[in-house]
This record gives structure tokens, C-alpha cells and sequence, in this order.
């Protein structure tokens, strides 16, 4: 097949129209009811005619709207695991690594779009490539609208893993494609001259399915990846010639070419037809609109009977009969027998009762109030959990669905990761935004004891598997625990106080309660710098008091000091005196005086 002719991708692609034409035709229909256009205009007409009112209780969307909600509530992360023991590093690696990758390129966003396709329309599409950045390569995640997509009509998985090929196209102004292809400039403008194509009017925007619009001076690009045995080969072309084409540059981790174009359909019938959880609503819905129109149009039905001797006028009492203070001018007669409305209420009941059953099979699809949490006050959270569990049962294949894309999408991109990422670069870990942590991926070092080059975090030997970690919807039950824990420790005040505000707030289900938790250790911070500068206040205080109180004791000691050496002074003093005293008594006496004696 790597000698294909312009005339076999025609081939392809005009087949895959004409055959897909059924699933294509009620996906359009299914996004109308969606929409709320669910009337016909044959039907719009004849109600016109009859002045019947055109009632449009749209159903659909909020069935519609109930699947997709609850899968937004159950949020998915892609998760990393080792294949190996010696690979548990690798995986929490690879785990920030796609948490990056998913935030970069809006994958998860892009993904909601991808299954409302898949809910509504049966099948939607999304591409998992990359693009130039420098001298590296970024991932870029692309989501296509399901009009724009055509695939083998002979697959019969849901997961297209059968198809021999799948594409895209889209209408581009001439002057854009010849700047994007300019070496296939006479290919486009002799694409333009041709101006010819099949005929479905759901794959265009808006002209009928054409290979090119002249007097739009636009051009359709079609690009198709088909299987050539085990290999993917990828053309882009137009109606006048082929643009591009080559093999696949995408692999997979054996090295085996992949189509980056991934689908995913909700249901296939027996003649591989796809469609989506709206094809068991449109006949409840019918019946709930025209049983509501019907109804209204029996109440407000002014069908009179009359006695041509009664009355005469019978222009000027249907002019009466449109005013709300309309009067009838009577000749003679009995009402109800010689003139009277025609009312029937068999009818009006019937119609309300046909509404009331309609309204009934409704509710019965889909996602029902026990699966959305109504009509469940006074359970607990655990009943309520439960109640939810056995009710999506009757989703399971739909939300299966639902998770096996996103599954595919991630690991794709963990594809094209180990693939193109295999320069030096820096990423943002994607966790708390206001402290950023920043990874180093494939960066060289220098081993101090081999001296050889060894590189760190290198993505292309990270041997992990991808999954997808469904958190489950928990918040009834954590708001119904701390509740039960709240009572408790009412009843306990000495418990609160032990556990703190801290705790409680860790404990709780506030929004932002990491902002609450920030204001309290900001408030704590402040507290602690208080009371520390109290403490030092108190502390120079006690200093200085201490130091005068050395000081005062300093001055008594000296005092005393002082004291003490004036008493031995004068001591020493009276000691010598009274020595003076005893020797001079106990001195010889002069020699007059002994003769005196």
C-alpha cells in the first residue's frame, strides 16, 4: 500500500461517508434534541396550520448532561506504576511527568469535549502528536468534532482497534493551504477547478460534502492514516493530488508504528453503526412534546355548536370567542342544547396521562434522581453511596467507555514523551502552585567514580505502566464522619482543646481550607513574635532588677565592709591605749618616791 493512488484515498474516504451515512444522520439528530430543536419542519408546519401550539420540554440535555456531570465529579489522574522493583523511582518521576504534560496541553479539557461526542453523537475523536519547539518537541493534544471524522466502516469494536483506517478533514481558504503545501500549489488549485464529491450534507460546514467550494475559494484537506500490514502509513491530500505521505513517526514502547488519531464509540449495533445514549430518547421525548402540545391545544380549543335560530352572526361570535371579555349575543335557546362549546375531556385526559407515562420512561433512562442524589434526605452517607453504586450500574458500559479513552489518550501521550523528550529540560512540578518545585529530566553528569557522562531522570529508560486513578466520589461520607466526630466533641470540650483548631480544619471539607490554614500560622507566627518580644522585655526587666539588687547588695556589703574595718580600727586603738595604760602601771617607780615609802 505504500503506492497508493490519489484515487484509492478517495476511495476510502467517499466510502467511509456513503456507509457511515445511518450513524452520521442520527448523530446530527441526536445533537439537535440535544440542542432543543426537536421538532421537524414538516411538523412545524402542520402545526402552524392547525394553530396548535409548538411546545419543546427538552429532556434530552438534562439527561445528556447528568452523565457527563457525574464523570466530571469522579476526576482522573494519570498515574505512573513500576514495571520492575528497581523502576519505583522512575514511576513517580513519569507520575509528575504526565501531571505536567496533561496541564501543558489542556488534555483534560479537551478530553470533556471528546466524551460529550461520545455521549451524544456515538463516537469522537482525538489526536495525541507533537510539534516543533525549538530544538525539542512540545505534546500537542488536538479534539476533533465528530463531523469532521470518517473511519473504516467495517470496524465493529467500539474502540476502533479493528480499523484498517481512520482520518480527518477540514475546509481551509486556498491562499492557507498553499502557504501550509507549498510545493502542492497545483494540486490545490486544480482541486478548486474540479469542485466535485459526495453528497452528506452532516461532514461539511455548511455546503454539501465537496472536495473543494469555489466560490468560497476553499479547499478540503483530508488526512488519513491507514494500516499497511503492521505499519501506519499517514497521506494528506486533496481531490487534485496526494500532498503528503509517509510512515507513521509515531511508536509505541516496542518501537511499532501507532495512528496518533484515537476514537472512541459509545454503542455499536449489528450493522456497525455507532450511537450514543440519545437514540433511547428520542421517542419519550417525541411523545413528552406532542402530548404537551396536544394537551394544551384540547384546553384552548373554542369548537362551538349552535342552532341557526339561535344565532344569526356567526363571523361576529368567532370575534366574540377570541376576546377574554368577549360576549355572545343569544336570540333564544338553551344552552347546551340549542348552542354550547364542544369540550372533551376524555381527550385532554388521555393526553395527560400520555404526557405523565412519557415523562415516567424518561426519568427510567439515563441517570436516574437516586444516581444524582435526590429523594435521598435523611439517608446517610453511606446509604446514599450505595444507593449511587447500584444505580450506575445501568451506566457502567458508558462510563466504561468513557474512562477507556482517557486511558488511551494518557498513555499516548507517555508515548510520545519517551519517544521526543530526549533533550535537557526543566518542567514545573504541577503541585502547589504557590511553592513550584522544578524536575530536571534527562541531565548528563559526571559519575566521581566511573568519570563517566550518566544522566539523570531519563525519560526514554523509565519502565512504568500507565494507568488511570478514578477517585471516588467520597464527599458525602467524609461530610457525614466529621459531622458524627463533631457531635462527639461537643460533647467532650476537653477533646476539642486537645485536638486544636488545626486539626479540625485538616479534618473538614472546606473549599480553600489550606488558605484558613495559612491565616492561622501567619496568626500563630505573629502570636509566638509577641510573646516572644514579651519574653524579652520581661527578661531585660528581671536583669535590671537583679542587677539592682546586686548592686544595692554591693553597697551594704561594702558598708559593712567599711564598718566593720572602723571598729577593728578603733578596737586596735582602745587595745593600745589600754596596753599604754597597764605598762605604765606596771613600770619601776622613781627613786624619790620608793623613799618616800
Amino acid at each position: 500500500m505504500a503506492n497508493m493512488t490519489v484515487e484509492m484515498l478517495h476511495s476510502d474516504v467517499e466510502d467511509a461517508i456513503r456507509d457511515g451515512h445511518t450513524t452520521r444522520t442520527e448523530a446530527y439528530k441526536a445533537r439537535q434534541y440535544y440542542d432543543g430543536q426537536q421538532w421537524t419542519l414538516a411538523e412545524i408546519k402542520e402545526l402552524n396550520r392547525r394553530k396548535q401550539p409548538i411546545v419543546t420540554i427538552n429532556r434530552v440535555r438534562k439527561k445528556c448532561n447528568g452523565v457527563l456531570g457525574l464523570d466530571l465529579k469522579r476526576p482522573t489522574d494519570p498515574v505512573a506504576l513500576p514495571r520492575t522493583p528497581e523502576a519505583d523511582g522512575a514511576a513517580s518521576v513519569a507520575t509528575k511527568i504526565l501531571r505536567f504534560a496533561e496541564e501543558n496541553t489542556k488534555a483534560d479539557n479537551k478530553l470533556k469535549q471528546v466524551k460529550r461526542d461520545i455521549t451524544l453523537a456515538g463516537y469522537g475523536a482525538i489526536e495525541v502528536t507533537v510539534k516543533e519547539s525549538g530544538e525539542d518537541y512540545e505534546l500537542d493534544v488536538t479534539h476533533y468534532h465528530w463531523q469532521n471524522v470518517f473511519f473504516d466502516p467495517h470496524s465493529r469494536e467500539v474502540d476502533f482497534s479493528d480499523a484498517g483506517f481512520l482520518g480527518t478533514f477540514e475546509w481551509m481558504n486556498t491562499n492557507k493551504a498553499i502557504s501550509r503545501y507549498n510545493k502542492g500549489e497545483k494540486l490545490i488549485r486544480a482541486s478548486i477547478e474540479e469542485g466535485s464529491g459526495s453528497g452528506d450534507d452532516t461532514a461539511d460546514d455548511k455546503p454539501s460534502f465537496l472536495w473543494s467550494d469555489k466560490s468560497r475559494n476553499r479547499v478540503r484537506i483530508v488526512r488519513l492514516w491507514k494500516k499497511d500490514g503492521q505499519v501506519w502509513r499517514f497521506y494528506t491530500f486533496v481531490k487534485g493530488g496526494i500532498l503528503e505521505e509517509n510512515e507513521s513517526p509515531f511508536q509505541d514502547k516496542d518501537g511499532q508504528t501507532v495512528c496518533p488519531l484515537l476514537l472512541e464509540s459509545c454503542y455499536v449495533d449489528f450493522e456497525n453503526n455507532r450511537y450514543g445514549i440519545v437514540r433511547d430518547m428520542f421517542s419519550p421525548q417525541d411523545e413528552t412534546n406532542q402530548s404537551r402540545s396536544r394537551l394544551l391545544f384540547e384546553l384552548s380549543d373554542d369548537r362551538f355548536f349552535y342552532n341557526q335560530a339561535a344565532i344569526q352572526d356567526i363571523g361576529a361570535l368567532r370575534g366574540q370567542l377570541q376576546k377574554r371579555d368577549g360576549a355572545i349575543a343569544i336570540q333564544h335557546g338553551i344552552y347546551g342544547q340549542d348552542f354550547g362549546f364542544v369540550r372533551d375531556a376524555g381527550k385532554a385526559q388521555g393526553q395527560s396521562a400520555r404526557m405523565d407515562r412519557a415523562n415516567q420512561e424518561m426519568n427510567e433512562l439515563g441517570i436516574n434522581p437516586a444516581l444524582i442524589g435526590r429523594d435521598s434526605q435523611g439517608q446517610s452517607g453511606r446509604a446514599i453511596l450505595a444507593q449511587q453504586d447500584g444505580a450506575i450500574a445501568e451506566e457502567a458500559p458508558v462510563f466504561d467507555r468513557l474512562q477507556n479513552i482517557t486511558q488511551r489518550v494518557y498513555e499516548a501521550m507517555w508515548q510520545r514523551i519517551q519517544q521526543f523528550w530526549t533533550a535537557p529540560r526543566i518542567i514545573r512540578i504541577t503541585g502547589d502552585k504557590r511553592a513550584p518545585e522544578f524536575l530536571k529530566l534527562n541531565t548528563p553528569e559526571l559519575n566521581p567514580e566511573t568519570g563517566m557522562i550518566q544522566y539523570r531522570n531519563r525519560v526514554q529508560q523509565m519502565d512504568v505502566d500507565v494507568i488511570i486513578d478514578q477517585k471516588p466520589d467520597t464527599a458525602t461520607l467524609a461530610g457525614e464522619q466529621f459531622t458524627e466526630f463533631m457531635k462527639l466533641a461537643s460533647a467532650n470540650p476537653q477533646l476539642l482543646e486537645e485536638i486544636g483548631t488545626e486539626a479540625l480544619i485538616k479534618m473538614s471539607s472546606l473549599p480553600d481550607k489550606q488558605a484558613v490554614l495559612d491565616i492561622l500560622e501567619e496568626k500563630q507566627k505573629e502570636k509566638q513574635a509577641q510573646q516572644q518580644q514579651q519574653g524579652q522585655a520581661q527578661a531585660q526587666q528581671m536583669q535590671q532588677v537583679q542587677m539592682l539588687a546586686m548592686q544595692e547588695q554591693m553597697a551594704k556589703l561594702e558598708k559593712l565592709v567599711a564598718d566593720t574595718g572602723l571598729v577593728k580600727s578603733k578596737s586596735q586603738h582602745e587595745q593600745a591605749k589600754t596596753a599604754q595604760i597597764i605598762n605604765e602601771q606596771a613600770a619601776p617607780l622613781p627613786m624619790g618616791l620608793i623613799e618616800q615609802y
